[in-house]
């Protein structure tokens, strides 16, 4: 619903423009408001932001959004659903793109929900491997200090014998503290 101004314009467009359309078709009526709230520069803005839109860091479900938003100011390059579901493709993220393009989808509409299935599965073959990794260092962890207490097991003890020259608990000819005269 307009409000302030747009709601006054919009009076004033049904007693112009519109008066001889009732409902006043919904084309006409966006056309007509853009031009009276959106500056031409601001429309050139929107249309090079669209032509340049990639999905980066978002989100499918983001990338697809602003992709909507954005297609309002390129309606020429997004004519069919066949175009917008490659234009759509083509600003994908590389590794959701490969796994969407070998199916050749053509509907917008289906190509979205393809490309939230395969990001889902990219997102949880990761969180796998992340997983995995982590194991693999707990393990590694693990077996150096379990390795390095073997070890100590495994070194010769003096079998309850004491060093002659500092009472320690090795054998005296091992002993540090025992003078070389």
């Amino acid at each position: 619903m307009l409000t302030g101004e747009g709601r006054k314009w919009w009076k004033s467009q049904l007693n112009t423009e519109f008066k001889s359309l009732q409902p006043a078709p919904w084309e006409r009526f966006r056309d007509n408001f853009f031009q009276q709230y959106f500056p031409h520069a601001i429309k050139e803005k929107k249309l090079r932001d669209f032509i340049h839109l990639k999905q980066g860091s978002m989100s499918v479900m983001k990338y697809e959004a602003l992709f909507t938003a954005l297609s309002d100011y390129a309606r020429h390059l997004v004519a069919d659903l066949r175009e917008k579901a490659k234009r759509f493709e083509d600003g994908m993220r590389k590794d959701i793109q490969k796994q969407t393009n070998v199916m050749r989808i053509y509907n917008y509409a289906e190509l979205y929900q393809r490309a939230l299935i395969a990001e889902q599965n990219i997102n949880e073959d990761r969180e796998w491997r992340e997983r995995k990794q982590c194991r693999y260092e707990q393990v590694k962890r693990h077996e150096g200090s379990f390795e390095k207490k073997r070890k100590e097991e495994r070194m010769p003890t003096d079998s309850g014998m004491k060093c002659q020259s500092c009472g320690g608990h090795h054998l005296t000819f091992k002993c540090r503290n025992q003078s070389l005269f």
